[in-house]
């Protein structure tokens, strides 16, 4: 997966150096993740082209450029539907990082992540899902911001913030240092179970204008800056991101070992519905034979354990850390009442 996807969001991607018959055997992994439009832009015009796995991805990029194209219709309407009510957005990543590849069809659509100012959440919310709605997309307000804005809070947030044209509209998307930070965190957030999320980050860190602040980026509270730093140096390492003009903090950075053989374990099973417990735990309870199950289909990874229980991530015993989140998950839902199953 690493190798089918190394350099994928360049204009001029390397050769895929894979074989035939390895790329045939990521290719249900690739598609599965949405990276298969990536893999796809890789191999085009290599010795694998014409070969069956390369038609497989071929399919999975048009029907994704198709998707994003719609995507951009849904984007205008939501941001239209806010603004008759006064409501600013910004746009969080989805169409914003598919700005990132030479062509937006590259990356998968996904829902429209959305952050607005907290004295206007409910009027978002009431616009959005209220009883006359009309047909609104899947759209998702549901981000920490005080994780993002970091230093100078939301009005710092904001005044970086940048306005791009989309098809005659004004789309407004996190500033360039804030759209890193945050791609690095949501990854993290959800155990980088998706390769195309470390393709994000790898594009957004190459892309980086010259007048780029690091310190932005990295942030200042010492605990994400690590999450940050150590997602980047994953990019480096399994996708071969690159560029010279780093600060030291980046340069002699090292994700510890058990962080990258995580991600490339996430990365076997990349589609969210296998990374869902499959039947809710207040079912499971009620029938012993599926209780067991239920309970070791909870077990959480390390990166959900660390980002869980808000630990750096470090060469330190990752099991101690799993017990103790999976403890605090059990009793959070034991305090919760039971509800009969519908």
């Amino acid at each position: 997966m690493a190798e089918a996807l190394a350099g994928s969001w360049r204009c001029k991607p390397p050769g895929p150096g894979l074989s035939g018959e390895e790329l045939a055997r990521v290719v249900p992994a690739l598609v599965g993740s949405g990276a298969a439009a990536l893999a796809c832009w890789k191999v085009r015009g290599s010795s694998l082209e014409g070969c069956a796995a390369a038609g497989t991805l071929r399919q999975s990029y048009r029907r994704q450029a198709l998707q994003s194209a719609l995507q951009e219709w849904e984007v205008e309407h939501v941001f239209a539907l806010l603004r008759s009510v006064r409501v600013e957005p910004v746009l969080l990543k989805g169409w914003d990082a598919a700005g990132l590849y030479p062509e937006r069809g590259l990356r998968p659509p996904g829902d429209i992540d959305l952050c607005v100012r907290p004295e206007q959440h409910a009027a978002a919310r009431a616009v959005l899902w209220g009883p006359r709605r009309s047909g609104t997309a899947v759209t998702d307000l549901k981000h920490d911001i005080s994780a993002l804005s970091g230093a100078g809070g939301w009005g710092a947030l904001y005044a970086r913030t940048r306005l791009v044209n989309l098809n005659g509209s004004k789309i407004r998307v996190l500033g360039r240092e804030d759209q890193l930070r945050f791609l690095c965190l949501h990854l993290l957030r959800h155990s980088a179970y998706r390769p195309v999320w470390l393709c994000d980050v790898a594009a957004a860190f190459e892309s980086a204008p010259a007048d780029f602040d690091w310190n932005v980026a990295l942030g200042d509270d010492a605990l994400r800056r690590n999450w940050v730093v150590c997602v980047i140096d994953l990019a480096r390492r399994l996708l071969g991101a690159r560029r010279e003009d780093l600060p030291g903090e980046l340069k002699t950075a090292r994700a510890p070992a058990w962080l990258v053989a995580e991600v490339l374990r996430q990365w076997e099973r990349p589609t969210t519905a296998d990374h869902l417990p499959r039947e809710l735990m207040s079912r499971s309870l009620r029938r012993p034979a599926r209780a067991l199950p239920a309970l070791l289909s909870r077990w959480p990874d390390p990166i959900r354990a660390f980002v869980g229980l808000n630990q750096p991530f470090e060469e330190r015993a990752r099991l101690p850390r799993q017990m103790k989140f999976y403890a605090v998950q059990s009793a959070a839902f034991l305090r919760r009442p039971l509800r009969r199953p519908g």
